[in-house]
């Protein structure tokens, strides 16, 4: 088989107005060798047609259709699965890469035997047609490798940069399957403590569509359920990270177990069905996750009466004051 620099992995669901510009995003990079995976998870617009036009065209687009709806993190499992080559890129269907950047990161990342190089995401305004051409900044080992956007936004994204396949292969590092949050944050967690080949440049490599009508950015009891289910999923991770003793960092572990606790209570706090709550609210006793110890780390960043509420978060009275002004809020 001919040698493939980057497959880039694609989950597409209900993306039909923008599938076309992420994939052409890919193509005008202008690489010898590659190959686009996407991984169709039972849209339900005519995103299929888009992308079966666009694999006629070109004969290095390959199409994956799961049987039922599973979830970005089951398309992208598949993807890393399907591929072949030495580096994987995931790509959003509904996002863009930006201008020239794949060859910049290939080259420093082949010279320098690299596990991981990521760069930073500029947010673009739903209607963005073209994708942006950035400046290209050099590459440098860091601890902070975390995502920025130009506006100083961090976010634990997997689609700002490559990752060697061999090493996600040989780590067995998947992406946590039934999480419709943070599912990204859980993975760099679980990366960081396999290698220390990451490194970290400040060129723009991607454009980060913001869509009202996007998954990331609808709101529902129903979703906030999940949300609710996803976190504790995650700290269920940490806390068999912790047990046996997979860590590089015992107190950054530790802290991540606390803020995710945090986040179970959160989460829970910001459903609007009263009922979902209390029973909600009897698991994570019974489970020791609430009630947990105070954390000032909680106004960071926020307004000062909305980092008081969380702050008070884990006194019970006041989770009950936070429910109460979320359901008031959410029910106009």
């Amino acid at each position: 088989m001919e040698k493939i620099d980057i497959s880039f992995v694609i989950p597409v669901y209900n993306v039909e107005r923008f599938v076309r510009s992420a994939i052409d995003s890919v193509i005008a990079q202008g690489l010898e060798s590659y190959e686009i995976i996407c991984v169709d998870d039972c849209s339900s617009d005519g995103s299929g047609a888009v992308i079966e036009s666009l694999a006629a065209e070109k004969q290095n687009i390959r199409i994956i259709r799961n049987e039922v709806n599973r979830g970005v993190s089951y398309s992208r499992n598949r993807g890393i699965e399907e591929a072949n080559g030495d580096y994987i890129w995931f790509v959003d269907g509904d996002d863009m890469l930006a201008e020239g950047v794949c060859r910049h990161f290939l080259r420093f990342a082949g010279e320098n035997r690299a596990d991981i190089v990521l760069g930073n995401y500029q947010r673009v305004p739903e209607e963005t047609v073209n994708p942006l051409k950035p400046d290209l900044q050099p590459f440098e080992k860091r601890v902070k490798y975390v995502p920025d956007s130009p506006e100083g936004e961090r976010m634990n994204a997997v689609w700002a940069g490559l990752f060697r396949r061999s090493f996600l292969i040989e780590n067995d590092l998947r992406f946590v399957e039934g999480m419709i949050a943070q599912e990204d944050t859980l993975f760099y967690y679980e990366f960081s403590i396999k290698t220390d080949k990451i490194f970290k440049t400040d060129t723009i490599c991607y454009c980060y569509r913001v869509r009202k009508g996007s998954v990331m950015n609808s709101r529902s009891n129903e979703r906030t359920k999940a949300y609710f289910e996803s976190m504790i999923t995650m700290l269920n991770v940490y806390n068999e990270h912790l047990k046996k003793g997979d860590y590089t960092d015992k107190a950054i572990l530790k802290d991540k177990i606390l803020h995710s606790r945090e986040n179970v209570a959160y989460c829970l706090a910001s459903q609007t069905v009263e009922s979902d709550v209390r029973a909600g609210m009897k698991i994570i006793k019974e489970l020791g996750i609430y009630p947990y110890p105070l954390r000032t780390e909680t106004f960071r960043g926020k307004n000062p009466l909305r980092g008081l509420l969380d702050f008070l978060l884990p006194i019970e009275p006041f989770f009950w004051l936070e429910h109460w002004i979320y359901a008031a809020i959410w029910r106009k």
